[in-house]
């Protein structure tokens, strides 16, 4: 009896063991085996299904677990779903204008905008060509006015490679009658070059040997091209810093953008190569019209007209007796501020004539800023009441801003109201001035010197608004 109860004893034992891996747990091991279930080293997981524990949104990961029987776990990240998108009023681009792709995510409402790209105007010939001048037209409605090189006065005819050596083919003009004056243009040209070799080089010169002694005049622009207006000095350079190759230019001609926005007065205008400009070739030059100016009377060649034969002098007539001076006209004018010139500088000379390239500066201080008539007394030169006062006569510069030109530079001297008998006070601009004292430069063009004359003794402009 004693032997069958010891052999039970040992047999369960021995099972107890091989349940537990083969040693006696401890106390602390037989505490927590109770808690959860034990596996043998011959133990097999036998996982479930997967179950999301937390759902993937459009940007952020998900997760999910199974369980063995055992009690056993497993983890995973589930993959951000991403956005759905969907349109959400895209502005289609147009010729000239920037579109924008607006889209909407559908789950989370996620936005976008992406710029498209502006087409390219279609420009076709609009009318006859006036003088130089071919009026272009696109069907988006915009305007453009096309310049051929060949029409160009100044360029060697022989040849459409602008140089490096000074010469005939060193500047380009153009009589701009029969475009929109005082509007903004975007400069384009159409050329190739005449090496694909070149295409690494810039629209500006980058040797700091050959930059010029002034940048910002026409003769010494450190630019390979540039333009300028109304034969002034001041050279328009080109907006644009790309090489010729990031531009598109090759040996086979196409259109580039030079100039992305410039005012124009619709007079003379002129491209030039700069001190190193060579390699490019040219065929014409495009003005796309930017904003509104003011229109002016397109350009008609007149016919000459015979001779007339002169007629008898006319006897002389008696003196009349002087006339009583009559009451001053009313101006409309609420201010009027008169600027002495006790110093007329290089302005005028003894003669009382315009000096070429001759300034005078003087300061005057107004109460309002805003817009006021800028007044000069004058009268006209022998043979100058025809003249239109454009830079070739005077240019304006308020604090030191650019030069700007006459906005009356479309009207002759006898349609400002000068005559060649009395000193009178014309409206010659608008200047836009501020409140305080102001400085106001007079400068003189390359045609001055005998259309307008001037008392210098008692020189002085007017203000008035």
């Amino acid at each position: 009896m004693k032997k069958s109860s010891l052999f039970v004893v040992s047999l369960a034992a021995a099972m107890f063991l091989v349940a537990c891996g083969g040693k006696t747990p401890t106390p602390e091991e037989s505490k927590t085996n109770t808690d959860k279930p034990t596996t043998s080293q011959n133990h097999k997981h036998s996982y479930g299904e997967w179950t999301e524990t937390k759902a993937p949104t459009c940007t952020e990961k998900g997760q999910k677990e199974r369980t063995c029987e055992c009690g056993e776990k497993q983890t995973q990240d589930v993959a951000a779903k991403g956005h759905t998108f969907v349109d959400d009023g895209t502005v289609e681009a147009t010729c000239g204008k920037e579109g924008e792709l607006k889209q909407k995510c559908s789950v989370c409402g996620e936005t976008k905008t992406e710029k498209i790209p502006a087409k390219a105007h279609t420009f076709v010939e609009d009318g006859e060509k006036q003088g130089v001048v071919q009026k272009m037209k696109c069907e988006c409605g915009a305007t453009a006015y096309n310049l051929l090189i060949a029409d160009a006065t100044g360029w060697n005819k022989s040849t459409t490679k602008w140089n490096a050596k000074s010469g005939s083919d060193a500047t380009a003009t153009w009589n701009l009658n029969g475009i929109v004056p005082h509007a903004h243009y975007k400069i384009m040209v159409e050329a190739g070059l005449s090496y694909d070799s070149h295409q690494d080089r810039y629209w500006y010169n980058q040797h700091e040997t050959d930059t010029g002694s002034n940048p910002d005049t026409a003769d010494q622009s450190p630019w390979r091209y540039f333009f300028s207006q109304n034969e002034s000095e001041t050279a328009i350079n080109p907006t644009n810093m790309k090489t010729w190759g990031e531009d598109g230019l090759s040996t086979t001609p196409a259109w580039v953008e030079v100039v992305d926005d410039v005012e124009l007065d619709a007079t003379i205008f002129s491209a030039h190569h700069g001190n190193i400009g060579y390699s490019m070739i040219w065929s014409q030059v495009r003005l796309i019209q930017l904003t509104d100016g003011t229109a002016v009377t397109p350009y008609t060649p007149t016919t000459p007209t015979d001779p007339t034969t002169p007629t008898d002098p006319v006897d002389p007539v008696d003196p009349v007796d002087p006339t009583t001076p009559t009451d001053p006209v009313e101006t409309g004018y609420t201010t009027e501020i008169k600027v002495d010139m006790p110093d007329t500088g290089t302005f005028i000379g003894d003669d009382g004539k315009q000096n070429k390239g001759g300034s005078v500066t003087v300061k005057a201080t107004v109460t309002d800023a805003g817009e006021y008539d800028l007044l000069l007394p004058a009268k006209i030169g022998s043979g100058a009441e025809s003249t239109a006062l454009s830079t070739r006569q005077i240019t304006i510069k308020i604090n030191d801003a650019d030069a700007i030109n006459p906005t009356n530079n479309d009207k002759t001297s006898t349609e400002l109201g000068y005559n060649s008998t009395e000193y009178k006070e014309a409206v010659i601009s608008k200047v836009t001035l501020a409140a305080g004292e102001n400085t106001i430069t007079l400068a003189n063009g390359a045609g001055a010197g005998y259309r307008l004359l001037m008392d210098k003794a008692n020189m002085y402009i007017k203000l008035a608004k």
